[in-house]
This record gives structure tokens, C-alpha cells and sequence, in this order.
């Protein structure tokens, strides 16, 4: 990866000397134009992917990121303690408040009202590999990989919703929505194609990609990739409200059902 900075116009090319003039300035608006530092090197169809790759980018809402990112100097406010009057302790409440919980739990589930988000669209690269963190076996003697110890925790909670159930056949599926990112996605799919999705059926799970942001250096510079292309990662956990909303239609669905939902990441 490198650093971009402004380099001398170079030879004419399929854009001319220098790069489309209204997409400069914008660029030099963000303090974003040395993208462009090796344009005069490039041929003429990797200026048109670099051209189209910046195009991609909502400059106006990552350069407002980047400040905001830059501004917090990595330090966030204070959180402030929930008031004790809104916190109950399982191991303070009676036998009979217990069973009670246990019990309208398990029929909100047997009614499809529960819902489990999994963020997965981290490469585990602190690992040493480019693969999903959720393919890998985590040293356990039965070889299970996370996603498949995630797989049967949702197949034994259904297991207790149906038999805790009067109509055990009527019991709804817990639906497990995963989010993954464009690094993640077309091997996640397949992890669970080939494993024949731990035993879920197909259409209990859905998955969703999440969006990718630039990299950039510490004073805020995009980092390039390559001369025509800009570096980029996934963005984050709170991406899955974006990713949600945008591909799977996610918060809608819940609040259509009446569903509560446990989110976990992996």
C-alpha cells in the first residue's frame, strides 16, 4: 500500500493531461487529491478504473467520518451507569420470577420472535489468514468451527422452544441473520453450502454484506491499494445498521414479527 501526493501532470491519455476537472476539485475539497499522484503513469484503462473507483466513493459522508474520526483523538465520553432502578439481578429474583422468565422466553421463540445477528465480516489476518474468522476451529478436541458451535446453540434453543411447546410442529425457526463484507462473503457462503448449513434449513439463514470504507493514513489521506485503486476495509460493527437496512431489509422484518434479537460478533 502507499501513500498518495501530488505528482507533476504527466502525458496526455484517454482523460487528457489530468484528471476530469470537476472530480479534482472535489477531491481537493476533501483534501483527497493526491489519489490521483500517479495518474500521469497510468495507462488509459487504469485511469478509467481509478476514475470510476473515486466516482464509487460518497466522498461527502467519508470525509465527515474521517473528521469525526480525527477529532475524537480516539477518546469517547464517558458512559453513564444505568440507574439501578432499571437493573434486575437473575440471581436476586425468586424461583417462581425465574421460571416465569424461562418460560415466556421460550414461547416468544417457539413463536418465531427471536432472531440472532451474527457479525462476521472480519478476515482473521491477526490470525494469519484471509479467511472468515468464523470458518476457523478454535482448538476444540471436536475440530467445530465457531460458526458451526453458533449453529447448534440455534438448534438447541429450538430443540427446548418446540418440546416446552404446545403445539411442538407449529414451532417457528429461530431466523439467523449473518453479516459478512465483500472480503467475506462468497466464502462464507460456501462454508455453509458445503456443510449443509450445520443442520438449520437454508431459508433460516440469511446473509448480508456490510460496507467498506477507505484506509487512510494518520492525517486522514486515502490510502491507495494500487495506483488506480483506492485501499479499502470493512466498516465496522456499527456497519450493520447500513448493511441491514440496505441489503436485507433486516429492522423491518423484526419489527413485523415483533421480534427481539441477539447480536453477537465473530
Amino acid at each position: 500500500m502507499m501513500v498518495g501526493s501530488v505528482a507533476p501532470v504527466g502525458p496526455v491519455g484517454r482523460w487528457g493531461a489530468a484528471p476530469p476537472q470537476e472530480l479534482l476539485e472535489r477531491m481537493k475539497d476533501y483534501g483527497q487529491e493526491g489519489a490521483f499522484a500517479l495518474w500521469d503513469e497510468l495507462s488509459p484503462e487504469d485511469r478509467d478504473l481509478l476514475v470510476r473507483d473515486i466516482e464509487s466513493l460518497d466522498l461527502s459522508r467519508i470525509d465527515r467520518i474521517i473528521r469525526r474520526s480525527m477529532g475524537s483523538q480516539g477518546y469517547l465520553a464517558p458512559a453513564e451507569p444505568v440507574p439501578e432502578s432499571s437493573v434486575s439481578r437473575v440471581e436476586e429474583r425468586s424461583p417462581e420470577d425465574k421460571e416465569r422468565w424461562w418460560k415466556k422466553g421460550l414461547r416468544a421463540i417457539s413463536e418465531g420472535r427471536l432472531a440472532v445477528v451474527l457479525l462476521a465480516g472480519g478476515q482473521g489476518t491477526r490470525l494469519g489468514s484471509s479467511d472468515p474468522k468464523g470458518c476457523f476451529s478454535i482448538g476444540l478436541p471436536s475440530g467445530k468451527s465457531l460458526f458451526q458451535l453458533q449453529a447448534e446453540r440455534i438448534l438447541c434453543i429450538q430443540k427446548l422452544a418446540a418440546q416446552s411447546s404446545d403445539s411442538p410442529r407449529n414451532t417457528l425457526p429461530i431466523h439467523w441473520y449473518i453479516m459478512t463484507s465483500p472480503f467475506t462473503d462468497d466464502v462464507t457462503r460456501k462454508f455453509f453450502e458445503s456443510r449443509k448449513y450445520f443442520g438449520l434449513e437454508a431459508d433460516q439463514v440469511t446473509f448480508f454484506q456490510q460496507g467498506t470504507l477507505p484506509c487512510v493514513s494518520d492525517d486522514g489521506r486515502f490510502i491507495m491499494e494500487t495506483p488506480y485503486k483506492v485501499a479499502k476495509a470493512p466498516d465496522g460493527n456499527g456497519g450493520v445498521y447500513a448493511g441491514s437496512r440496505c441489503r436485507s431489509n433486516l429492522p423491518r422484518v423484526l419489527y413485523r414479527k415483533g421480534c427481539i434479537f441477539c447480536c453477537e460478533g465473530c
